[in-house]
């Protein structure tokens, strides 16, 4: 079973421990009242009093017991926010597979901001991703449904109104995406240096880099792709690097 949703229902049980405890406590009450009312009716009137003082503190003692249990157990009002922030990746991971299944086995070009590390939200936003924050990690300090990813000037967006979210302006706050396969230091700082001379159009292709600097110790960087088939034979990757991906 999902993890999130078996946090979701201990949290559910946990917190209809004090309504239980709520219900007890005035059954308890009725209970003394009641047995409180019969003996004094029957005139005698030292043990009704004896009676009710034990009624009492038992019900002061099962009180105490609950109490220990809801300490023992602690309740989390809300799941971990690490686990939101994997299921949005995982969400974004897919949105990123079906693209690529409409686009020849390519993945959605880089933004076009230079060193905005996250892919174009137009490429994704909106018939694979539905909702923007889903580049937003609960856990960061920054992330704020009501001011994140949305437009401080409508100068390209003549259709849109000032503070509207809108997948131009998705940043890498959270999330990381380079596009291309990087599995190495020394190719990193090709990279760089190549991506620093790069056009936006140039996004989402191979880049060419000086021999023995590019994969596989070749003289390019590919592009991330869903088949690898398209790749040189050649090439060797490591399947345990994270090759320019979500992180």
């Amino acid at each position: 079973m999902d993890e999130l949703l078996l946090i979701k229902m201990k949290n559910l049980a946990l917190g209809a421990i004090p309504l239980f405890m709520l219900v007890i406590l005035l059954m308890a009450i009725v209970y003394i009242d009641r047995n409180l009312r019969s003996r004094l009716k029957s005139g005698n009137r030292k043990e009704a009093l004896v009676d009710t003082a034990v009624s009492a503190i038992g019900v002061i003692l099962l009180i105490l017991s609950f109490l220990i249990l809801l300490l023992a157990f602690p309740h989390h009002h809300d799941p971990p926010r690490r686990l939101y922030c994997a299921q949005n990746i995982k969400k974004i991971w897919k949105a990123t597979q079906a693209y690529a299944a409409d686009h020849g086995g390519l993945l959605p070009p880089l933004d076009e901001t230079k060193n905005n590390f996250i892919m174009n939200g137009n490429s994704l936003y909106p018939h694979y991703v539905k909702d923007p924050m889903l580049f937003a990690c609960t856990s960061d300090a920054e992330t704020n449904p009501n001011k994140n990813f949305r437009l401080a000037s409508t100068a390209n967006h003549e259709n849109s109104s000032l503070g509207d979210q809108h997948c131009d302006c998705i940043t890498d706050m959270s999330f990381c995406y380079l596009g291309w396969i990087v599995t190495s230091q020394e190719e990193a700082e090709a990279f760089l240096e190549a991506y620093d001379k790069m056009s936006p159009e140039d996004y989402d292709k191979d880049i060419i880099v000086s021999e023995g600097k590019g994969n596989g110790g070749g003289n390019v960087i590919y592009w991330l792709r869903t088949n690898l088939s398209q790749l040189p034979a050649d090439l060797k990757l490591d399947p345990s690097s994270s090759a320019g991906g979500m992180g």
